[in-house]
């Protein structure tokens, strides 16, 4: 697609960003964001993020369209490596009090591009595993804590989060997908909503537990912990780790860190139980009990 591209940017990039040596390739093959977001099956919003260099870079996507503006594989070389280089490859997602639901696609945008994922959820249960009513219950807190920052009612900011969030269960239907999630069984202590709805929420763990392509392991109550591990976080394929924090999300894709939490994972997986009936059983008869008294 470009002509000359060699001579016109061999030595001019040296000191460019990724995003805006990207961003030149394409003006100079007379594409907007839109054409080449066609072409690449990218999306035009994460074209531009690149380009702007307001997310993390991926090697990879350097490379997809390094090529489809016709790179010569020196130039792609040069501009993949610069990618693996760049500070840029850890980055802070501050959580925005009108902005959580924006979280939400760009996580899910990444999940949409994983392969297999392993997820460890500490205090809530997975948000793949998530009712509407669960979310709306978890989000709900989080939103409180920003509710006096925020322009958007909290009512409805929580309901456009939740929105988001279950939207993100789409991908449990791909089942070319392996979904492996580890909780601690102390989740089910945990009340984000009325007893009926932690029934229904349990029902679900169950429900998505059947399906071939996903693995639930819970940790038992009375498991010795291997490693002290207090937040979430997510390993995509040996791509990415994003560590889920109360204000903000951190994405590495520095591969020492994906090595860290793919080990931290596998240690837990190692702890976790895939035979989940008893232990939801159990937490079922706990909120049967409480659904049952706040009418008599």
């Amino acid at each position: 697609m470009v002509d000359d591209v060699t001579s016109r940017t061999s030595d001019s990039w040296a000191d460019l960003p990724v995003g805006q040596a990207l961003a030149s390739l394409r003006k100079q093959a007379g594409l907007t964001g839109t054409g080449l977001a066609r072409i690449v099956g990218m999306s035009q919003s994460k074209i531009s993020r690149i380009e702007n260099g307001s997310t993390t870079v991926n090697p990879q996507d350097v490379a997809t369209l390094a090529r489809a503006l016709g790179a010569p594989d020196d130039v792609v070389r040069r501009l993949v490596a610069r990618a693996r280089r760049a500070p840029t490859q850890q980055t802070g997602w501050r959580m925005e009090p009108d902005d959580i639901s924006r979280r939400q696609s760009e996580i899910a945008e990444i999940e949409a591009a994983t392969r297999v994922i392993r997820s460890f959820s500490a205090l809530v249960v997975h948000g793949l595993l998530q009712t509407s009513e669960y979310a709306r219950g978890v989000l709900a807190g989080v939103h409180s804590v920003f509710s006096a920052d925020m322009v958007t009612p909290a009512a409805e900011a929580v309901s456009v989060s939740a929105a988001a969030r279950i939207a993100r269960q789409q991908a449990l239907a791909d089942r070319g997908k392996e979904f492996r999630l580890v909780l601690p069984e102390s989740v089910f202590w945990n009340r984000f909503c009325e007893p009926e709805d932690m029934l229904a929420q349990i029902r679900r763990v169950r429900e998505v537990g059947q399906q071939d392509n996903v693995r639930i392991g819970i940790i038992p109550i009375d498991a010795r912990w291997p490693v002290p591990v207090g937040h979430d976080f997510t390993v995509h394929d040996e791509s990415s780790v994003v560590l889920d924090l109360p204000i903000s999300n951190i994405m590495s894709r520095v591969a020492e860190d994906i090595a860290v939490y793919r080990r931290i994972f596998d240690l837990l997986e190692a702890e976790a139980t895939t035979d989940i009936d008893e232990t939801l059983d159990r937490h079922a008869a706990r909120y049967y009990e409480l659904a049952g008294a706040r009418y008599n």
